[in-house]
């Protein structure tokens, strides 16, 4: 079964007006070519009309500038950036985001294929809460998405029904447990980006910072609708995770050094966050952040009851259960 990725019935903006914002796209790419046609093609589709498009390739070996070059000349609303390898997908959006002055940008992936109103969605909601705590607030909109494969066929139609997320709940400390956005969704204004750059090398990756950074000084705004058909693929950098059989799950109850490597990272991120915003940070968000950056060295016993204390829990039930399970249970090494 094949995705349906049409236009909404509604215009959620109403008519469009010739004196709305820009939108930015950072489209990072690395060795692309085989499904950044269909990706270029679904941002020039969109039902925003102000729109430009920068790119930054990390290297790439196959046909991916070509490509890149073609739709520079023929659209005149994209530029490509000088080769220059960045060396990962977290320094190629930070290039971007460097060479970046716009107001309002959106994340980019490759190898996705976004719905005709993605952008239309995600900016009403961004400037209706701009609208309600100032343009000089950070503000983050990120939305669900549909999983499908390399052949364009239907996976999931959910990606938060599948991972057992729920961000409309989510908190600070909820974040700080489990990233619940996804870069390619992402809609950010100036007043984010202004204050969560450069990100730094702890970060974990580009949306997991700005989702912190947004949860903690502005407001971080869930969208259930999917507006991406997220690409599912054996090139993945970051995918949806792999449907793991019962056998595995318990297996992983035992011996789990994804676990310990996340919760490595994850203190790492969390201690460059308290580094860079200490002076500004309210007293329960620092503590959340001290205990995330302490986990490393505490105890499974000690973890537990710390995490739970803070606030530092998965937004279901069924999932945070499961997360506590591999920390009680398993070895991390």
């Amino acid at each position: 079964m094949r995705p349906s990725i049409s236009q909404p019935s509604y215009d959620p903006l109403g008519p469009l007006e010739p004196t709305l914002p820009e939108i930015e796209i950072l489209l990072a790419t690395f060795n692309g070519a085989a499904f950044l046609e269909a990706q270029i093609g679904s941002i020039f589709s969109q039902t925003w009309p102000h729109i430009s498009v920068l790119v930054s390739d990390d290297g790439s070996t196959d046909g991916t500038m070509t490509i890149l070059k073609r739709w520079e000349a023929t659209t005149k609303r994209m530029h490509v950036l000088s080769a220059q390898p960045q060396g990962g997908a977290m320094r190629n959006f930070g290039r971007l985001i460097q060479e970046s002055s716009a107001d309002y940008i959106a994340f980019c992936d490759q190898d996705d294929v976004w719905d005709p109103a993605k952008l239309s969605i995600t900016m009403a909601r961004l400037l209706e809460e701009e609208k309600r705590v100032g343009a000089d607030t950070p503000v983050l909109v990120y939305t669900d998405l549909r999983l499908i494969d390399s052949a364009d066929e239907l996976l999931s139609p959910s990606l938060w029904r599948k991972a057992r997320v729920r961000p409309q709940r989510a908190t600070f400390s909820n974040m700080l447990a489990q990233n619940l956005v996804t870069g390619c969704s992402m809609l950010a204004n100036r007043a984010l980006l202004n204050l969560g750059c450069p990100i730094p090398e702890q970060a974990i990756m580009h949306d997991y910072w700005f989702a912190l950074v947004a949860s903690a000084f502005g407001v971080a705004v869930p969208v259930s609708q999917p507006t991406v058909s997220y690409r599912q693929h054996a090139t993945n950098t970051i995918g949806a995770g792999k449907q793991l059989s019962f056998a595995s799950r318990v297996q992983r109850l035992y011996c789990d050094p994804e676990l310990s490597t996340w919760i490595t990272n994850a203190a790492l991120q969390a201690q460059a966050f308290i580094e860079r915003f200490r002076n500004r940070l309210p007293p329960h968000l620092t503590g959340a952040l001290e205990t995330m950056a302490s986990l490393p060295a505490l105890s499974k016993e000690q973890v537990v009851r710390a995490t739970i204390k803070q606030g530092i829990v998965r937004t279901d039930f069924w999932n945070q259960l499961q997360f506590l399970a591999r920390i009680s249970i398993g070895s991390r090494e």
